[in-house]
């Protein structure tokens, strides 16, 4: 597939699963690599599919009072806590440094890692002791600031994202407008407050459409927590040059050799040949390093198919009549 294609599928992340899962280019079986203008090639066969809308579960349905009992105040939050029948001490509240909030009558209430259900209860208990009789108090989060992740790389708008809540790779990548053009369709998350379940503190993932629906969102459903780096890398790429019916460039991931290379850039033209093949490619400070190779002793066994590396131009020379 060529980048073109890529880059349209990328750029439309969010609008369902088909756009958030970049398409792998080498998904499909390495077709014939001696074709001709006239026929369907590689790329084409290759082209963006609609892939099954993702269902998830917006926001606004979320229960209150499950979010009540899982989201933990901390530093930053702003609270508004009413207190019914008393308007004078209904009021916003921030958590401070400390951990603690000043409200009237009761002074300063520690409530950094409680619950909302738990500071209601804290400031229910503490006005009850000596100034109303039995007091009812609601809480709510006004501005959800002590809980973030920050997103980089090829996102559309990366910076820091607060938590209202549990989430979920694919609630991030929903808010901050997806992948752009360059994104590879790997997303590494990195665990600087702690570690995932397995005792690792980095977890790398793919996107792909040739994954199933349930393989998607069992990805996308990886829960993130505060101070997570969700980082999604732009995409490497190979070149393909020469006589071939369609060359240009072609994102490199999943060891891309250069029989499928040959394969993706619609293979040999009429003029190609298969003898005449070489990779070029890139070394710090001196002249590219050229590689010969006979793609018919590949195909026949003979010779390793070559893996190929950032950077590499597979170039197909012009056999002899």
């Amino acid at each position: 597939m060529a980048m073109a294609h890529w880059k349209t599928l990328l750029a439309g992340l969010v609008l369902g699963l088909g756009s958030i899962c970049p398409v792998s280019a080498f998904s499909s079986a390495v077709g014939p690599l001696q074709g001709n203008a006239g026929t369907e090639t590689e790329e084409a066969r290759l082209a963006p599919k609609a892939a099954p809308p993702l269902e998830t579960t917006p926001e606004a349905e979320v229960d209150v009072e499950t979010k009540d009992e899982i989201y933990r105040v901390g530093p930053g939050d702003v609270l508004d806590v009413v207190v019914y029948g008393e308007d004078d001490l209904t009021r916003l509240v921030t958590v401070q440094h400390g951990g603690e909030i000043s409200f009237p009558l009761i002074g300063e209430v520690q409530v950094e890692g409680l619950t909302l259900r738990e500071v209601r209860e804290r400031i229910e208990e503490l006005l009850a002791k000596d100034y109303l009789v039995d007091p009812q108090v609601s809480v709510k989060v006004k501005e959800y600031l002590s809980q973030w992740v920050t997103m980089v790389g090829e996102i559309a708008r990366p910076g820091k994202y607060y938590l209202n809540g549990p989430k979920t790779l694919l609630d991030l990548l929903t808010e901050s407008g997806g992948f752009t053009a360059q994104a590879s369709g790997e997303i590494v998350v990195t665990r600087l407050g702690g570690v995932f379940d397995d005792g690792s503190t980095v977890q790398r993932v793919w996107l792909s459409r040739d994954m199933s629906a349930d393989e998607q969102r069992a990805i996308l459903a990886l829960n993130v927590t505060s101070n997570d780096l969700i980082t999604v890398p732009a995409q490497e790429a190979i070149y393909v040059t020469g006589e071939v019916n369609n060359p240009g460039s072609f994102p490199l991931k999943n060891r891309l050799t250069v029989l499928q290379a040959v394969s993706l850039a619609g293979g040999l033209s009429k003029f190609g040949s298969k003898g005449k093949v070489e990779i070029l490619r890139k070394r710090a400070g001196a002249e590219p390093e050229r590689i010969k190779i006979d793609l018919e002793d590949i195909e026949n066994g003979k010779k390793p198919d070559i893996p190929l590396v950032p950077g590499d131009m597979v170039k197909v020379g012009k056999r002899i009549f």
